[in-house]
């Protein structure tokens, strides 16, 4: 295996946001191939040991990883999953299937964090710091080009060493990276 893991261990969920990947569309070949492949990733880390998970709420693939981590708890009753909200209405302006999808994981999940209740300049930046700190593992949907909001969490999360799990979401390949570096 790549990476030790056992039950300390605790992986944080970033990726891209819906309108690179379309949530409305479930029966997309696409999606499901996407979907098929996180799941497969999920269950290669739970099945070595981990059971915490922080996600960041973005819409798009932290929600889709998230609604899988929910389904996968009725096989593995010890996963936590703590939803890190950068700020109290953050879908605010998202479409209203994204916002509903947002909230009944919020019904779900094991801890609602809300780093702030307002939005600032940096509400984004403090949660990606949040999320790399407490991190071993990140598991990324990203093609590491130009970074977006939630992948900016990836540099300060290879400055601490942590381990990364990149999911490429054109290609839909994974890569696995003991340490990684920007």
């Amino acid at each position: 295996m790549w990476i030790e893991m056992n039950e300390k261990c605790i992986c944080a969920i970033i990726g891209h946001k819906s309108k690179d990947i379309p949530l409305a569309d479930a029966s997309s070949l696409y999606r499901i191939k996407l979907k098929e492949l996180i799941t497969q990733e999920l269950l290669e880390l739970l099945n070595g040991g981990v059971f915490t998970y922080l996600c960041g709420m973005d819409d798009g693939t932290d929600l889709i990883c998230c609604e899988i981590l929910l389904g996968l708890k009725r096989m593995y009753p010890k996963i936590f999953l703590e939803c890190v909200i950068p700020f109290a209405d953050q879908p605010k302006f998202w479409l209203s299937e994204n916002r509903e999808k947002y909230f009944q994981i919020l019904e779900k999940c094991d801890k609602e964090n809300v780093m702030q209740k307002k939005y600032t300049n940096d509400s984004y930046l403090k949660r990606n710091i949040y999320l790399a700190s407490k991190a071993d593992i990140i598991l990324a949907v990203s093609k590491l080009g130009r970074l977006s909001r939630a992948e900016t969490t990836l540099p300060f999360a290879g400055a601490a060493g942590k381990k990364l799990i990149l999911i490429h979401p054109k290609n839909l390949t994974c890569k696995k990276f003991d340490q990684f570096k920007f």
